[in-house]
């Protein structure tokens, strides 16, 4: 077999075991089976027949027992018997579920090269369709979300801008711009909040707004107050070494 000529030089720290028949056997107990006592002769002997089926899977070397068994050969005839027509279908089974296989692979590979098309085609109109509702709707939410933002404290300006580090749609686009124009009044009280931070709260936010920068999203006005303005000059070196 092919696992025999690979893997016949290969022991496992014990000189009568091995590694093809380790892995021999581990295919072969879950794939084939191994034969039972009422398949073997019993003139054998329960000992020989015992010993045939523990090493049923190990290659050539590991079947033979460490010394002579009585009735050995009486065993070993019927096992081999046994053995050739299990082989023989086993190399019949492996060429035709190889084939399946491969057959089954080739069709989902085309099916998958057909489907991307659609899919991609279907992603466009779900995005364009998302952009004409969003349109219709677009002066109506800026509204409200001037009058919204309007009642906002600096500490509620500096959340809710921060959760728009991601501007990925035209909604988040704009409500971020609604954002930025209707919390200008708060920019001071946003530093001034910064400069009650400790190192390592200034850290702490930077290193927040790094890893969603480096997931594709974008630096905000709030980060350019609480950083450029507070943190690094108050901290400097020290938080740089923090943040990196």
């Amino acid at each position: 077999m092919i696992l025999e000529a690979i893997f016949i030089q290969l022991r496992r720290g014990r000189p009568t075991k091995f590694f093809a028949s380790i892995v021999l056997s581990f295919y072969g107990d879950r794939f084939i089976k191994r034969p039972t006592m009422a398949d073997l002769p019993k003139e054998a002997g329960e000992e020989v027949n015992q010993r045939i089926i523990d090493t049923w899977f190990n290659v050539q070397e590991d079947r033979l027992p460490p010394k002579r068994l009585p009735n050995w050969e009486v065993g070993q005839l019927k096992a081999s018997q046994i053995r050739d027509v299990e082989q023989h279908q086993v190399a019949r089974a492996v060429v035709l579920n190889t084939a399946i296989l491969c057959t089954m692979l080739a069709a989902l590979g085309g099916m998958v090269s057909k489907l991307q098309p659609w899919w991609e085609k279907r992603q466009a109109a779900a995005v364009a369709e998302e952009a004409r509702e969003y349109a219709l709707k677009r002066e109506d939410l800026k509204k409200e979300w001037a009058a919204e933002i309007a009642g906002y404290s600096a500490q509620k300006c500096l959340d809710e801008v921060s959760d728009l580090r991601k501007r990925t749609s035209p909604e988040r686009r704009d409500r971020y711009a609604a954002l930025e124009s209707g919390c200008a009044q708060h920019r001071e009280a946003i530093a001034g909040i910064a400069r009650t931070w400790s190192l390592d709260d200034c850290a702490d936010f930077g290193i927040e707004a790094n890893k969603v920068m480096a997931d594709g999203g974008q630096a905000t006005w709030v980060d350019r107050v609480l950083f450029q303005d507070v943190c690094f000059p108050k901290y400097g070196d020290a938080l740089q070494a923090r943040v990196k």
